[in-house]
């Protein structure tokens, strides 16, 4: 059934199964923002921004829809699924929830007729795809690099303490590197942190709310200010630090471990009789605090560690850094969360077609004319005119032109782009805007848009070696071109338009809120 599908979103999951180039992270937060990612147009429209060919199908009979090439997403049972597999006799599906068989007649009753099917070809690729790669191959890196680097220290303690040669200790060190994981699994379960592992754990038996009621009840904090599973992760990793450096002090962790039973049996009675719920997770750490004073008792380390001064500092320190840090920094981590959350949710609402509609109508309007430049991209009779107010050695509207030929690119027939060059009465900049509308007067919209697009990228840095590759003598640009900057400076004037870039929406200055790419979520 394919890997990589678990816990992901639906479209995810098409591109895993369509095996489709793209990043983990950058595919999810495109997911995550589009307005309308719960239903097939917005799902075909990320598809386009992929650059792979899509089209929604309304079968005539449902029941057709065995017959559709997978992969592909079928409505089924008042939902959407990723269709990767149909046999004689039954139809594989992916949805957010995992994957599923379903037998082939009830996959036909329960389908709308509503289809859509993607074919990738070899321009299908996430957005700039490689510079996101090598940031989740960085982000992997120093993941990865740590847990090693914790490993190798762990195993060069071992090795150079001896370790390896009393059992007790390396049943001990096995034990605490358990509770290591099972925390931290604890702690991301209680900052809402998706986790496969705490999942199954969790589900172990089929409660209600799995570990949640446990962990969200007013007993999951000491003096409702510090969580059992921040202090239970500093102990385990404290219990391992000292085994493992200091394995002479192992006695004043047995001490601790048989202290910290008292909180066993006091954790064990409230799931029981106050929550009336099991943690799995909290089960499996109490079982471990019990399986550590077994192993300290029978491997003879449960004796009276000897009072010396120094030792005790070395213990408190030990025990006190590890746990002080990850009280610190959780706050931290659980505020990244938390904002990524708000700001999914913000954007979820901030793309809402009716939002944008409202916050444009409240914006200055100003008088627009498609007659008005000669200066035109995309389908002058489209609904959506933009208008754009540029200068050409304008570093700001340097980078949001690849924008527009973004938003060219995917709107299609469905806009129009004009342009209006501002320049500022420098001598340099009217013959640059002569140029680029020359272009467009002479060679037409494509070549003009190609040669745009080099000369916002490179071109206007090299002013002169840009005319002579394009022909054009700067000391005497054609009537046509020098009148058409005109009307420009004309229509910018009647506007009171100084600024560049100044964009518009069918004359509304654009919002603050929005940029120009965030424009073809509603085209």
């Amino acid at each position: 059934m394919g890997r990589g599908k678990t816990n992901e979103n639906l479209f995810s999951i098409l591109l895993n199964t369509l095996g489709v180039r793209h990043t983990r992270k950058f595919t999810r937060e495109t997911y995550a923002r589009h307005p309308n990612k719960y239903n097939m147009l917005g799902l075909s429209k990320m598809l386009s921004d992929y650059a792979i060919p899509n089209e929604g199908v309304m079968l005539g009979d449902p029941a057709d829809v065995a017959l559709v090439e997978p992969p592909f997403i079928a409505q089924f049972s008042g939902d959407m699924y990723v269709v990767d597999k149909i046999t004689d006799s039954e139809a594989h599906l992916w949805g957010t929830g995992g994957g599923v068989k379903v037998p082939l007649d009830k996959f036909k009753e329960g389908c709308t007729g509503a289809v859509l099917v993607a074919e990738p070809d070899e321009h299908s690729i996430e957005p700039g795809f490689r510079a996101n790669r090598r940031r989740e191959l960085f982000e992997r890196f120093v993941t990865w690099g740590l847990i090693a680097a914790a490993l190798a220290a762990v195993a060069w303690g071992v090795v150079a303490n001896e370790i390896y040669l009393h059992p007790g200790l390396l049943v001990g060190l096995a034990l605490n590197l358990v509770g290591v994981y099972v925390c931290l699994l604890l702690v991301l379960r209680q900052v809402h942190f998706s986790s496969r592992a705490a999942e199954v754990i969790c589900s172990m038996f089929n409660t209600r709310r799995g570990c949640n009621n446990v962990l969200e009840s007013p007993a999951a904090k000491l003096f409702g200010l510090v969580g059992w599973s921040e202090l239970g992760l500093g102990y385990f990793i404290s219990n391992t630090l000292l085994l493992v450096f200091a394995p002479w002090l192992v006695p004043w962790s047995a001490l601790l471990g048989t202290c910290a039973l008292g909180y066993t049996l006091w954790s064990v009675w409230y799931q029981r009789f106050v929550a009336g719920e099991w943690c799995p997770l909290c089960l499996i750490i109490q079982s471990l605090f019990v399986a550590l004073f077994v192993c300290w008792l029978l491997s003879g380390f449960l004796v009276w560690p000897v009072l010396a001064a120094a030792d005790f500092v070395t213990v408190a320190l030990i025990y006190a850094v590890p746990t002080l840090a990850i009280l610190a920094l959780l706050p931290i981590v659980t505020r990244s969360l938390i904002v990524d959350n708000i700001t999914y949710d913000l954007n979820h609402i901030r793309m809402s077609e009716d939002v944008f509609g409202a916050l444009l109508a409240k914006q200055p309007a100003y008088e627009v004319d498609r007659e008005a430049s000669a200066v035109v991209f995309g389908n002058p009779q489209a609904e959506t005119l933009i208008t754009v107010v540029s200068n050409p050695h304008c570093n700001p509207c340097s980078r949001i032109h690849p924008k527009i030929d973004n938003l060219l690119h995917h709107a299609g027939e469905r806009v129009c782009v004009q342009f209006f060059f501002l320049n500022f009465d420098k001598d340099e900049t009217r013959e640059s805007g002569k140029f680029l509308i020359s272009t467009c007067i002479d060679r037409g919209a494509a070549a003009a848009q190609e040669l745009f697009a080099d000369w916002f990228d490179k071109g206007r840095n090299a002013t002169e070696e840009t005319y002579r590759e394009y022909g054009f003598d700067p000391a005497s640009p054609s009537a046509a071109a020098s009148k058409e900057q005109q009307r420009h400076l004309d229509w910018c004037d009647r506007n009171k338009i100084a600024a560049t870039p100044t964009i518009l929406v069918n004359g509304y200055r654009l919002p603050a809120e929005y940029a120009i790419d965030d424009l073809s979520n509603w085209m």
